[in-house]
């Protein structure tokens, strides 16, 4: 009898062990795939931060090209200046003084304009960029469920962000039509039996007066933006530069009133003007409605990943709307503009794209703009207009 008592206690102590030895194998087994994700997370960010300090190795070799390229821009711009200058002071002042007073009025016309084209160049290079940068941390995030009633609260970084994407797709668009504006004027100076020769150079001495606080605006703007490599509402205030078109606007308008009559008939326009402007304007609200999301998904952000779940279909059909948007651009600025019925039917369908485009920036500002939080119930109606875009 004892020795079954014996027998028994030793098969209970055998089992004891076998269920000690298991535990600890589990646990080992736990400890061991969990250094693994611990290693496999290691791993993820060392690669984010060597493609990273590829790029600001890429970024500083792009700027020593473009710091030599602008030393020798500024060289030839010296010599230019100085040509010019002795030419001029060649002319008898009284014979070409009108002649001189309307060339240096276009000049100035093209050197707004030129500094608008440069902004807007900058700037579509900012959204294309963040928004490469949303598509790309989008579809690498791991798919979480996230509940249609979620509500993501915000970091300030994050709103920061999306304040500055709004705000510069607001001054792109004004920048847009600003540029619109100025080219039909510099183009009725030239275009032929639009203007006698005369009025012709009427115009350009009169825009001379009418520019200088919007040429200073938007050069001050341009040179924010490259030195920043952004704009926010603390360094660019839109409200001024829009009173400044607006002054300059009607300046010229007063200009061109000869008599109560406008020298420039208010429904003439160059061939194909409303197609260029209508695409530019529908691109711009397309990048920008997509980098204003981007600048949501940020990486950096503990909240990132339901970011990154929740918006990433809308994400993905924005990204497709601004690579359409900037291959269209593209295509429109070479279109024919001698085939006026290919312009014809341009005309409606880029009115059509600007006005979808319009409400596709109108809903994702609404969208972004609450408090600080983003309500995936309310990310149906961003999806619906991108569709309409899409479309379009």
């Amino acid at each position: 009898r004892r020795r079954e008592e014996d027998f028994q206690r030793t098969v209970g102590n055998y089992r004891k062990s076998v269920d000690t030895l298991k535990q600890e194998k589990n646990e080992l087994l736990a400890l061991q795939r969990g250094s693994e994700g611990e290693k496999s997370d290691l791993f993820a960010s060392s690669q984010k931060a060597l493609s990273r300090a590829a790029q600001l190795v890429a970024n500083a070799a792009n700027a020593r090209k473009k710091e030599a390229r602008a030393a020798f821009h500024a060289i030839e711009c010296e010599v230019q200046r100085h040509m010019s200058d002795r030419l001029e002071s060649m002319f008898p002042q009284g014979v070409v003084s009108t002649e001189l007073a309307a060339i240096k009025g276009e000049l100035l016309l093209c050197n707004v304009i030129g500094k608008s084209s440069k902004t807007l160049n900058e700037m579509s290079s900012v959204f294309e960029q963040t928004i490469r940068s949303g598509i790309n941390e989008a579809l690498a995030a791991k798919d979480e469920e996230v509940s249609a009633d979620a509500v993501l609260q915000l970091s300030e970084e994050a709103v920061q962000g999306v304040e500055n994407m709004l705000h510069q797709t607001k001054f792109s668009i004004s920048a847009v039509e600003m540029s619109a504006n100025l080219i039909r004027l510099l183009s009725a100076g030239q275009w032929p039996d639009v203007l006698s020769t005369e009025s012709s150079a009427d115009i350009g001495a009169m825009v001379g007066h009418s520019l200088g606080d919007l040429d200073m605006q938007i050069g001050t703007t341009l040179k924010t933006l490259l030195e920043e490599g952004a704009l926010s509402p603390h360094q660019c205030n839109l409200g001024a530069f829009q009173q400044s078109v607006l002054a300059a606007d009607q300046a010229i308008k007063n200009s061109l009133n000869v008599g109560g009559k406008p020298l420039i008939s208010d429904d003439w326009t160059p061939p194909a003007w409303s197609i260029m402007k209508n695409a530019s304007l529908a691109k711009f609200s397309c990048l920008g409605a997509g980098a204003a999301i981007a600048a949501v998904i940020n990486p950096d952000d503990s909240s990132g990943g339901i970011a990154k779940s929740g918006l990433k279909t809308i994400m993905t059909k924005l990204e497709q709307i601004g690579t359409e948007a900037t291959k269209i651009s593209a295509r429109v600025s070479q279109l024919d503009i001698t085939n006026e019925k290919l312009v014809r039917e341009l005309d409606g369908v880029m009115k059509e794209w600007n006005d979808a485009s319009t409400i596709l920036f109108q809903s994702v500002s609404r969208f972004l703009h609450h408090q600080g939080a983003v309500q995936f119930a309310n990310v149906t109606s961003c999806r619906e207009a991108a569709e309409a875009t899409l479309r379009a």
